[in-house]
């Protein structure tokens, strides 16, 4: 299997269909959708929390590592997001990204996985109160988000003849209990191939009342769920790498950035926005503190 990283260290960190490209706050690595790049983002539409001043006044939010991708304006009916081709008629296709949702009014599709004639095959969207996760048939699932948080996305989609499905979680928002569950089943989608992927605005006209949304830690695979990342581990573990652990190594890794957040060189590896409010400060120490004292695994966080 091949890695493709997207974004550098930030939106992706394994993409399996691709092979991989240098650390920065890049587009590059995605596919164009149009000349001179990805449909209606560029270079500056990625960046880390550093830019602007810090996460407080206008720095990019990020979940892991660096970098992320902001989009903060919708651009008419053409949309702004980066493109996937690596996918090849896929009849198994497992994703997992991060999505902070800013304060949107208006449907966003917030991402796509298309066949090579254009039909949706996954498809999430998000109203500013409700994410639905829906495929090309059987029922779509809807529940509730909230505004300015973090969620991870994990989707599983398979293809057969009466058994195909589209199952997964959506969970965030500092919370251990998941925001929703997808368990689409018995689909007669045999037929179906995923040729593509599209994150970012892949369609809608949404007012962003002033809040942009941010994509992070985009992994596509074949046959492997990706799995989530371990909220909070921040980058206790040796060179400041995230180590699976919660511990006050975390803690510490954390507290320079949140001192001086300006400091590239302050920029933890890990997960530090425990409390997945798109901003790093004290108050994802205090919540993460009685974790650690509960020894609580990655797992149950």
């Amino acid at each position: 299997m091949n890695h493709k990283a997207l974004l550098g260290t930030a939106i992706a960190a394994a993409l399996m269909f691709g092979a991989q490209a240098a650390s920065a706050c890049v587009i590059s690595a995605w596919a164009p959708v149009q000349a001179g790049g990805s449909q209606g983002v560029s270079a500056a539409d990625a960046g880390d929390p550093t830019v602007g001043g810090g996460p407080t006044a206008g720095g990019f939010k990020r979940y892991s590592g660096s970098c992320s991708l902001r989009v903060n304006s919708a651009n008419g009916a053409t949309g702004r997001y980066v493109l996937d081709s690596t996918p090849g008629a896929e009849t198994s296709y497992r994703v997992r990204f991060m999505y902070f949702t800013g304060n949107l009014s208006g449907t966003a599709d917030i991402f796509q996985a298309r066949n090579s004639g254009g039909t949706n095959i996954i498809r999430v969207t998000h109203d500013g109160t409700n994410m639905s996760v829906s495929t090309t048939s059987g029922s779509t699932a809807t529940f509730a988000v909230n505004d300015n948080a973090w969620y991870t996305v994990e989707l599983a989609w398979a293809s057969a003849a009466g058994t195909g499905s589209l199952t997964g979680t959506v969970r965030g928002a500092g919370s251990t209990t998941a925001a929703g569950t997808i368990n689409i089943t018995g689909l007669n989608n045999g037929s179906d191939r995923i040729d593509e992927a599209r994150l970012g605005l892949a369609a809608g006209t949404p007012n962003f009342n002033s809040t942009a949304i941010y994509f992070d830690e985009f992994d596509s695979r074949r046959t492997q769920n990706p799995g989530r990342l371990c909220r909070g581990d921040a980058g206790g573990g040796a060179g400041g790498a995230p180590d699976g652990l919660l511990n006050v190594f975390d803690i510490g890794a954390m507290v320079g950035e949140i001192q001086a957040p300006t400091n590239p060189a302050n920029l933890v590896k890990g997960q530090p926005d425990f409390n997945e409010d798109g901003i790093l400060n004290v108050f994802d120490i205090g919540t993460m503190v009685p974790v650690i004292v509960a020894n609580t695994p990655c797992s149950a966080t």
